[in-house]
């Protein structure tokens, strides 16, 4: 398998060779492998994301001989989130942390629910073993696109903590064009991710102004006040709830 999958990514590389880097990951899905030697593995490490991380720099240490300089991105998601015990991504392996289980009405730090207290100790985690950390943030629901989603006011302090933790790349899955609000979502997580620290109120100002023209004080009295609501009530937000 490592001799097959690393034939296939070099071919990659020759069709696409100006990619900025390339995926090796486990499927999306909760199926991991146990059989007697990857169990093995998996409680020696203490996490399955040793199986993945041992293969990937298996792969990725064969890479480097003939492309040193290409990284090769693996997803931290679902059951490999929490980090090996002995396992170290390879310098050019980029580990990418997935915040699937997180709910996203909140910011991390600051959401009362359980799984955003579980996840904050394995991504702080995964950014002490690489300097190649990419984070895959979630911003809507899949199982209701026309839900009201207050994701736009957690974009931010979220996005500094991905910052402030190593990140250095960012993706934010969203809802499309029939999402709620998923203009301004677009809008927030484009200027964001190019400064976490602009001044929210005016990209929010400019937002609203620029393409609700006349109708924007109303549409923006629409906005905030589903953000109170969603505060008031304590509304717990999930990717698939």
């Amino acid at each position: 398998v490592l001799r097959i999958v690393t034939s296939n990514v070099l071919a990659c590389i020759r069709r696409d060779p100006k990619a900025r880097f390339y995926g090796i990951s486990q499927n999306d899905c909760r199926e991991y492998c146990r059989c007697a030697a990857c169990a093995a593995v998996d409680a020696e490490e203490e996490s399955h994301a040793g199986t993945l991380l041992r293969f990937v720099n298996a792969m990725s240490d064969r890479l480097a001989r003939v492309h040193p300089d290409i990284p090769v991105e693996t997803l931290v998601y679902q059951y490999t989130r929490n980090p090996p015990k002995l396992t170290r991504p390879a310098k050019n392996v980029m580990p990418c942390f997935c915040t699937y289980e997180a709910e996203i009405a909140h910011p991390l730090r600051e959401s009362p629910y359980v799984e955003n207290r579980n996840m904050i100790p394995d991504l702080e985690a995964w950014s002490r073993l690489t300097d190649n950390l990419f984070l895959w943030d979630y911003t809507t629901n899949w199982r209701n696109f026309l839900q009201p989603m207050a994701t736009a006011y957690s974009l931010q302090p979220n996005f500094r903590y991905y910052r402030d933790h190593g990140a250095k790349y960012l993706y934010a899955e969203g809802g499309g064009y029939h999402a709620d609000f998923a203009e301004l979502r677009a809008w927030l997580i484009a200027k964001l991710s190019w400064d976490p620290d602009a001044a929210r109120e005016r990209l929010l100002k400019r937002f609203f102004t620029g393409y609700y023209g006349a109708a924007a004080p109303l549409v923006r009295a629409y906005s905030d006040e589903r953000l109170r609501l969603a505060e008031k009530a304590n509304l717990r937000m999930r990717v698939y709830e």
